[in-house]
C-alpha cells in the first residue's frame, strides 16, 4: 500500500488515498503504530501537480491523523509536509486544508458541555492540541488572498479557542478547589515531571521497536533453519540477494493486521524511491508467537505509561497563577497514554467533499447579524482567569494628533506597560483590516493559546523570514503579523528577537513581504510601550557599524513604530528619547537618500503622535526639519513642500499661529548650531548646506542678527576659499537682498557689504573661474543698489571704499 503512493500514474496515487481513507475510518486500529510511516509515505504527494491528487493525500492524513500520532511524528513530518498547502494556488485546496488543520486541533470538539470536560479530565484522556506545531498553518489562513477564506479561517480559529478555553476554565476551577497556591518553583517541578514521563515512555517505545526487530530476526533465522532442512538444495544454492538501501540504518517494518495465514508477509521499506526491497512469508507458528509476545510487551507498555499518568493524576490538575503549566499539559500529558489502546475520537471526516466540510462545521452566512454587529460581548480573562464581560468597539479612524482622543485616564507607569488590559481598540485608530473588522482578533480562548506558546511559534516564523526564498518569507510575514495580532501586549517580551528581525525584513526585495512586515510592525506599536522599543532600535540607529541602508532600515521600522503608537502611551520622555537618538550626527547628517527619506517620515509620525507632548523636544525637530530641508539628496518637492508642511504642524501642535514663530523662539539657539565651524566650510558640508537653507526661510526673524554675520560672510568670501562655496555666498546675498522684509536691516550695513564683501570679489583676475566670482558679486551688487538698500552716507562710504580698489 505505501509502495503505490508514489506510483508516477496519478489515479494510482488517488486510489491508493482512498484506501486509506476508507480503512481509517472503518478501522482505525488497523494501523497499529504504523500510522507515522503511511505519513510519511503521503507527504511528497502534497507538492503533486493535480489539485486532486493533493485533496486526496490530505484526506488520507486526515485519516492516519485519525488513527493516532506521536507528538515526534505531527513536529517532524506532518506540520512540515503539510505546510505548503496553506500557500497552495487552488482556493478549494487551501479550504480543505484549513478546514482539516481546524479538526486537527479539535475543532470538532466544540460543542462539548461542562460535564464532557470534565470526563475528559478525569479519565486523563484530554485531547492533544500540538499547538506549536499545528496553530501556526491556521493562524497562516488568517490573511489568505480570498477574504472569503480569511473569514472562515477565522471562525475555525474562534471555534478551537473555545474548546481550548473550556478545558483551560475547567482545570484552573480544579486549581482553585486544591489548597493553597502553587509557587513558580513547584510549577518548575511539575512541569519537569511531566516531560520527564513523556521521555520515559519516548524511552520505552524505542525499546520496544528495537525488540520487535530483535525478535523478527531471530524469526527469520528459524525460518532460513528450517527451509535448509525442508530443502538442501535451496540451502546449496543459498538465499536470493536481498537490496539494502544505503540511506537508512533500520528499516521500517509494515505489519498487515489481518488472520490470513497466506497473507502474512512481513514487507521491509527501505528507501521509499527504491520500492519494496525485501519480502518473505513467515510460517503461522512463528508469527502467532510473535504476536503473543507483542501482545504482552504492548499491554506491559500501556500499563506502565498509565500507571505513570496516574501516578502524577495530582499535579496535571494544578494550573500555575498564568495558566502555563495547564497550557502544557494539554499539549504534553498525554504523550504517555499508549496510542494502541487509547480511546480514539472521531474527527469529522473529508472524505467527501469539501462542501460537505462545510456544512459540519456550521459556519454562518457573512450577512448574519452577529458577524455585522461592530460592538460585541466578549469573555476575556484577567490575570487569575475569572472570566469578566467587557464591550469592545473596533474601528478604523486615523491616528489623532489632539489629547482629546485620550479620554481615559493615563495609566500609571509600572514595570510591563504592554497594553495587556487595553479594550479601547479603536481609541487610536488601529485599522484592522478583513476579517478583522468588528469584533476583537480571535476570541479569549485564541489568545489565550497564542499567549502560552508565544515563542515555539515566533522563533521558527523568524527563521523563515530570512529564508532566500520570497513565498518562504512572505508566509513568515503573514504569519508575524497574525500572531502578532493575537498576542497583543504579550509580545513584550519577545521584542529583543522581533525588533531585529524586522529591521532586516522590512527591506527585503519583495514589495509584499515588506508591505507584511510593516503591517506587524503596526500591530507591535499599538500595543507594545515605547519604553520597551525604544532601546532596541536606537542602539542599532548611532551605531558606527551600522551600515547605510541598515540605518534606513531602522528608521523604517521607527516610524511604523510610531505611526500606530497611541497618543497617550507616547509620553513627554518618550519623545525626548526618541529625538535624542535622531538629533545624532549620524542620522541627522546622513547624505545618504533613503536615511534622509525615513528621517522625515518619522519625523513627521512624532509630530502627529505626540502633538503638543513634543514641546520640550520641538527645538531639536526644528533642526531635524531644517537639515532635511537643506538636504541635498531630497527632491526640491520634499524639501520645500513636505518639509515646510510639517513646519506648519509642529507650529500647530505647539498652539503657535505658523511656522515663523518657530524661528522666533528658537532663532537665538539656532543661531550658535548654524555658525559654528564656519572658518572651515567647504561647498558641500552640512553646517554650510544647514546656514544657507535658515537664511532663506527665516525671514524678517534674522533682521537683527545680519550684522553680527558679516563676519562669517566674510571668511567664506576670502579669495583663498572654494570658489564654489563664494559663488553659492555670492548667491545666498543676492538672493537675501530681494526679500523686503530684510531691507530696513541691509540698509545700515551697506558700506560693509559694498566694501568689504562684494568689491574685493569683482576685482578682476584672470581665469574662468575667477570670471564666474566677479560675475555674482557684480550681480548680487546691482541687486543692492537696484533694492534702494544704500542710504546717502552708506553711499559716500561706499565711493570712498571703492576709490580706493
Amino acid at each position: 500500500m505505501a509502495v503505490t503512493l508514489f506510483d508516477s500514474f496519478h489515479e494510482v496515487r488517488k486510489s491508493a488515498c482512498n484506501v486509506l481513507v476508507l480503512i481509517a475510518s472503518r478501522h482505525p486500529d488497523a494501523f497499529g503504530n504504523k500510522t507515522g510511516i503511511f505519513l510519511k509515505a503521503l507527504i511528497p504527494s502534497i507538492n503533486h501537480s493535480h489539485s486532486r491528487v493533493r485533496i486526496a493525500a490530505l484526506q488520507a492524513i486526515n485519516g492516519m491523523v485519525q488513527c493516532g500520532l506521536t507528538a515526534n511524528t505531527v513536529a517532524a513530518h506532518l506540520a512540515p509536509g503539510v505546510k505548503p498547502l496553506a500557500f497552495d494556488h487552488t482556493t478549494t485546496v487551501r479550504e480543505l486544508f484549513f478546514v482539516s488543520v481546524a479538526n486537527w486541533l479539535n475543532y470538532k470538539d466544540r460543542s462539548k458541555d461542562e460535564d464532557d470536560i470534565k470526563a475528559c479530565i478525569e479519565s486523563c484522556k484530554i485531547p492533544r492540541f500540538y499547538i506549536p506545531e499545528l496553530l501556526p498553518l491556521l493562524l497562516v489562513g488568517m490573511t489568505d488572498v480570498s477574504p472569503d477564506l480569511a473569514a472562515l479561517t477565522l471562525t475555525l480559529l474562534e471555534g478551537v479557542g473555545e474548546i481550548y478555553l473550556k478545558f483551560i476554565n475547567e482545570l484552573d476551577s480544579r486549581k482553585g478547589k486544591d489548597s493553597g497556591r502553587n509557587t513558580e518553583e513547584d510549577d518548575e517541578r511539575l512541569m519537569k515531571e511531566t516531560m520527564e514521563a513523556e521521555r520515559k515512555f519516548l524511552e520505552r517505545q524505542k525499546e520496544e521497536e528495537l525488540q520487535w526487530a530483535e525478535e523478527h530476526k531471530r524469526a527469520q533465522l528459524a525460518a532460513d533453519q528450517l527451509a535448509e532442512e525442508q530443502h538442501p538444495l535451496a540451502a546449496a544454492v543459498g538465499p536470493g540477494p536481498v537490496e539494502t538501501s544505503s540511506s537508512s540504518s533500520s528499516p521500517i517494518e509494515l505489519v498487515p493486521q489481518t488472520t490470513t495465514v497466506d497473507a502474512l508477509k512481513d514487507l521491509q521499506l527501505g528507501n521509499v524511491e527504491l520500492g519494496v526491497d525485501h519480502q518473505e512469508f513467515l510460517s503461522a507458528e512463528n508469527y502467532e508467537t510473535k504476536v503473543q509476545e507483542s501482545d504482552t510487551i504492548r499491554t506491559m507498555t500501556m500499563m506502565t505509561a498509565l500507571s505513570d499518568v496516574k501516578n502524577c493524576e495530582e499535579f496535571p490538575l494544578q494550573v500555575h497563577e498564568e495558566t502555563t503549566t495547564s497550557h502544557m499539559m494539554i499539549s504534553d500529558t498525554n504523550a504517555a497514554v499508549d496510542l494502541w489502546e487509547s480511546e480514539k475520537q472521531e474527527l469529522v471526516s473529508v472524505a467527501t467533499t469539501v462542501a460537505t466540510d462545510q456544512e459540519g462545521l456550521g459556519v454562518k452566512d457573512a450577512s448574519s447579524p452577529e458577524k455585522t454587529e461592530e460592538t460585541l460581548q466578549i469573555q476575556e480573562l484577567d490575570g487569575d482567569h475569572i472570566i469578566k464581560q467587557s464591550n469592545i468597539m473596533l474601528s478604523t479612524a486615523a491616528i489623532s494628533t489632539t489629547e482629546d482622543n485620550s479620554s481615559e485616564d493615563e495609566k500609571n507607569e509600572t514595570e510591563e506597560e504592554d497594553h495587556d488590559d487595553k479594550n479601547d481598540l479603536d481609541s487610536e485608530g488601529l485599522q484592522l483590516s478583513e476579517p478583522y473588522k468588528g469584533r476583537r482578533p480571535g476570541g479569549a480562548g485564541c489568545r489565550l493559546m497564542v499567549e502560552a506558546f508565544l515563542e515555539p511559534m515566533i522563533s521558527p516564523a523568524i527563521q523563515e523570514l530570512r529564508q532566500w526564498t520570497a513565498p518562504t518569507r512572505l508566509g513568515a510575514a503573514r504569519l508575524l503579523h497574525t500572531i502578532l495580532m493575537l498576542a497583543e501586549g504579550h509580545a513584550v517580551k519577545h521584542l529583543d528577537i522581533l525588533i531585529p528581525a524586522f529591521c532586516s525584513a522590512v527591506g527585503d526585495d519583495n514589495a509584499t513581504v515588506a508591505e507584511h512586515v510593516i503591517a506587524a510592525v503596526h500591530v507591535l506599536g499599538f500595543h507594545v510601550s515605547p519604553k520597551n522599543w525604544l532601546p532596541l532600535v536606537l542602539q542599532p540607529l548611532a551605531s558606527p557599524q551600522s551600515s547605510q541602508p541598515h540605518r534606513a532600515n531602522v528608521l523604517v521600522v521607527i516610524s511604523a513604530l510610531v505611526y500606530r503608537t497611541p497618543h497617550k502611551a507616547m509620553k513627554r520622555q518618550f519623545v525626548e528619547k526618541l529625538c535624542n537618538g535622531l538629533y545624532q550626527k549620524e542620522v541627522c547628517c546622513s547624505d545618504h537618500l533613503a536615511v534622509q527619506n525615513q528621517l522625515l517620515s518619522v519625523v513627521t509620525n512624532i509630530v502627529k503622535v505626540a502633538g503638543n507632548r513634543c514641546h520640550s523636544s520641538s527645538f531639536k525637530l526644528f533642526v531635524l526639519l531644517l537639515q532635511l530641508q537643506s538636504a541635498e539628496g531630497l527632491s526640491r518637492v520634499q524639501a520645500e513642500c513636505g518639509v515646510c508642511k510639517v513646519l506648519d504642524m509642529l507650529a500647530k501642535v505647539l498652539g503657535m499661529e505658523s511656522a515663523r514663530e518657530l524661528y522666533i523662539e528658537h532663532i537665538h539657539n539656532l543661531m550658535e548650531i548654524i555658525t559654528t565651524g564656519y572658518k572651515g566650510w567647504s561647498s558641500g558640508l552640512p553646517g554650510k548646506l544647514l546656514f544657507q537653507t535658515f537664511m532663506h526661510n527665516a525671514g524678517d526673524t534674522v533682521g537683527p542678527y545680519l550684522k553680527t554675520l558679516l563676519p562669517l560672510f566674510g571668511s567664506c568670501l576670502k579669495d583663498d576659499q572654494d570658489p564654489a562655496l563664494r559663488i553659492s555666498f555670492l548667491q545666498l546675498l543676492d538672493d537675501l537682498f530681494e526679500k523686503p522684509e530684510l531691507g530696513d536691516s541691509w540698509s545700515p550695513l551697506a558700506s560693509s557689504i559694498i566694501g568689504e564683501l562684494l568689491i574685493p570679489c569683482a576685482v578682476w583676475r584672470a581665469s574662468k573661474t575667477a570670471a564666474a566670482i566677479r560675475h555674482a558679486a557684480m550681480v548680487a551688487l546691482g541687486t543692492f543698489l537696484r533694492r534702494d538698500l544704500c542710504t546717502e552716507v552708506g553711499k559716500k562710504d561706499s565711493t570712498i571704499i571703492v576709490s580706493k580698489w
